[in-house]
């Protein structure tokens, strides 16, 4: 267990090391506070990190936050020097926030890959998502709305997805979080929006369900989904070389990942 949280923090450890003393991150759910303050070693770090990105000895100090709406503005008050955000996020960041700067980045030695959540014991589910997640990979369907919404030159424009309604079929409740923009956000008429709803809708088709969305923080994810208020949750897995993964508390099942990453960026604001 200490090794898969020593991976986790590498995450924002290293690019931050390299450019910031304190560092902003979003909350994660099987990490201890103790851990952020205790740094972690270069010898651990190389194990998760490649070196000839970053080398520097110096651990930084964190902050964790619930929501990335609190994390921007601790970062507008200067209360932390950066936040540490993945490639995605920190390209949208920058784009809306012309007042901020990439001051640094980290390569993974593996990608973190972005999953749903579902209660231990709901399995069926779980294969079904799954396999059609699988099917949207292999018939090209997930590649075209990452493009539309969170790579290509038409995703700043992108307008959240439309959900068909199919008359008594079952209903699948969603928690979605709104901090992980492109992903999951909410637009300005309160609309969640992005990736992870384009990919909702598309998988609602699929499986002929009727999906309901239900707004959580970061850190009530697993709240909503062991007291039955969700069905599914959005989730991360960092899949290491040695495929170990984390911020997945037990009793807890994973999907297969729809998405993913192996580069994070320090933002800051610019000078």
């Amino acid at each position: 267990m200490k090794k898969v949280l020593c991976a986790m923090l590498l995450v924002v450890v290293f690019s931050g090391a390299a450019c910031a003393e304190k560092v902003g991150v979003l909350s994660r759910l099987d990490v201890p506070a103790e851990i952020f303050e205790s740094g972690a070693t270069p010898e651990i770090a190389r194990k998760y990190v490649r070196t000839d990105v970053h080398t520097s000895n110096t651990a930084p100090s964190f902050t964790s936050y619930d929501s990335m709406v609190a994390m921007m503005m601790a970062l507008n008050a200067g209360e932390v020097d950066v936040v540490n955000l993945p490639e995605c996020v920190a390209e949208y960041v920058l784009r809306v926030n012309p007042h901020t700067e990439a001051k640094g980045f980290m390569l993974l030695n593996g990608w973190e890959n972005l999953v749903m959540g579902l209660k231990e014991g709901n399995e069926p589910l779980r294969n079904k998502i799954s396999a059609t997640i699988n099917d949207m990979v292999k018939d090209g369907t997930l590649s075209l709305l990452i493009r539309q919404y969170v790579q290509g030159p038409e995703a700043k424009d992108a307008k959240p997805a439309k959900f068909d309604v199919f008359e008594g079929a079952e209903t699948l409740t969603v928690a979605v979080t709104g901090d992980f923009p492109p992903i999951d956000f909410v637009d300005d008429g309160g609309a969640a929006a992005g990736y992870n709803t384009a990919m909702l809708a598309e998988l609602g088709r699929r499986l002929h369900m009727n999906i309901k969305l239900l707004y959580v923080n970061a850190a009530s994810r697993a709240a909503a989904l062991m007291s039955g208020k969700a069905d599914v949750v959005f989730w991360f897995k960092m899949l290491t070389g040695q495929d170990e993964q984390f911020d997945i508390p037990e009793g807890i099942i994973i999907t297969a990942p729809y998405y993913g990453w192996n580069k994070m960026f320090d933002i800051g604001i610019a000078k």
